[in-house]
């Protein structure tokens, strides 16, 4: 079936607007997207009418990301069976080690996370739910690539880029680790990231036995700590989350 060229714009500006948390003007939508200016102008204007948008400088006309497209957003994420399966299982271990946790997924070669949860005692994390970040130097990352298959092929695709002093840009480097991940069920962002913090994370299989999503626990790194308990207790989680979701195999 032929897709409706004007219904696939209409997604593509949604998403586009909502990957710039400053806004974007039309003109900016238009040279970003190469399409006749009164075409977006139509779509911009039926957008914000219906909310999906929103016009957050009268003056210079720029449009955010709006109140119902949100709501839309979020409808999925409540009603999606991981989460609430997941929810309990790591709110008790983001309350019990005073970190923060997540949940992610792959979309077009990145992570997105899905789901935060926070203690009161846990420090600020920066990322957000419906952000996207690389998946070669984030634990939620590197645990997606070490269960989706391919991921020698993926990776020597990709180009690695420094984060930080400890980020592995080395491709060969990066293959040995995540070949460590797919034996031992879990994956390890020491510093790769961000300088200050260490992430870990394990896998979500479903009753399928194919990976649905990774969980994460993210916390200040902390020189000389042992964090092997740390380690255990997310893999711990990643499988019990994974017999919620009918997985019957080996975790």
């Amino acid at each position: 079936m032929k897709v409706n060229r004007t219904a696939k714009r209409t997604i593509e500006m949604v998403e586009l607007i909502s990957k710039n948390p400053n806004g974007m003007s039309l003109n900016e939508i238009v040279e970003e997207m190469c399409i006749p200016k009164t075409s977006a102008f139509d779509i911009l204007h039926t957008l914000n009418e219906l909310k999906m948008v929103e016009i957050v400088d009268i003056r210079t006309k720029i449009y955010k990301i709006g109140i119902r497209a949100f709501t839309i957003g979020n409808s999925y994420i409540t009603t999606t069976d991981l989460i609430n399966v997941a929810k309990p299982y790591l709110q008790e271990l983001s309350d019990r080690m005073a970190k923060t946790v997540f949940i992610g997924k792959e979309n077009d070669g990145k992570v997105v996370y899905l789901y935060k949860y926070e203690p009161s005692t846990a420090i600020v994390t920066s990322c957000k739910v419906g952000h996207q970040n690389e998946m070669y130097c984030t634990s939620l990352g590197k645990c997606i690539l070490a269960f989706s298959g391919n991921y020698e092929e993926k990776i020597n695709s990709m180009e690695l880029t420094k984060k930080t002093q400890y980020t592995i840009t080395d491709k060969k480097k990066l293959i040995e680790d995540i070949d460590k991940v797919n034996k031992r069920k879990y994956s390890v962002d020491n510093r790769e990231f961000e300088e200050h913090k260490l992430c870990m994370s394990s896998p979500i299989f479903n009753h399928e036995g194919v990976l649905e999503a990774a969980i994460s626990l993210s916390g200040i790194y902390v020189e000389g700590k042992d964090y092997s308990k740390e380690f255990d207790e997310v893999r711990r989680t990643g499988e019990l989350i994974s017999r919620k979701m009918g997985f019957s195999g080996e975790y």
